[in-house]
């Protein structure tokens, strides 16, 4: 017999039998999803081909004059991040445990301040509770904040320069002072009156 007639004298499904495995297999390869692989803030990163010069590029990058702009501009792009770490945040409050609390768009984390790598920029709320590190504000706060465009600044049971708390308090418009001396360079206290003066936008004290 031909092999013609052999092919059609066979049933209208037995030349498709042995095809389906083939395309089962086929189907199976297609539907395989290659995971993506994730890259962290903190991994590598490579400098985009921007159309600006190099030097305007590290211009924005060393000396970023708006948060919210600061803060877009690293989350577009992690070389930002990678050549100056600064962080943007609304609100900074020292917990009872010593760690510092940093809240950005109504989200709140705990970090061990001891270990943050990155400094910080306050926009709105600095807050050291008097459960908080007692009068080491100077030493172990201060040095990671990079800027401090606080509204409302509430010190408790701090002793603090008088060059400290003029870079904490030049954008404050409500203050909290509890048990908080503002010393002068020879140590002794920082007048009311000072204070007050320094602090072009204030609205609120209290002590």
């Amino acid at each position: 017999m031909r092999r013609s007639a052999r092919i059609a004298a066979l049933p209208s499904n037995a030349t498709s039998t042995s095809t389906k495995p083939n395309r089962k297999r086929k189907a199976e390869k297609e539907q395989v999803i290659v995971p993506i692989k994730q890259l962290h803030f903190d991994g590598p990163f490579r400098q985009q081909n921007l159309p600006f010069r190099d030097s305007f590029i590290n211009y924005i990058t060393k000396s970023p004059s708006n948060a919210k702009a600061w803060q877009k501009l690293i989350q577009s792009c992690k070389y930002f991040f990678a050549k100056n770490e600064i962080f943007a945040i609304e609100k900074l409050c020292l917990t009872s445990d010593s760690k510092l609390k940093l809240s950005m768009n109504g989200f709140e984390k705990s970090f061990d301040f001891a270990k943050f790598p990155c400094k910080l920029w306050i926009t709105d709320i600095f807050h050291v509770p008097f459960v908080a590190i007692r009068n080491k504000i100077s030493s172990t706060i201060i040095p990671k904040i990079y800027r401090c465009d606080v509204k409302v600044l509430e010190l408790l049971h701090q002793i603090i320069s008088f060059d400290k708390f003029l870079f904490l308090s030049s954008n404050v418009e409500d203050i909290f002072l509890y048990e908080t001396i503002v010393e002068n360079e020879n140590g002794s206290m920082v007048p009311l009156e000072k204070i007050v003066q320094i602090l072009p936008k204030i609205k609120e004290c209290w002590l």
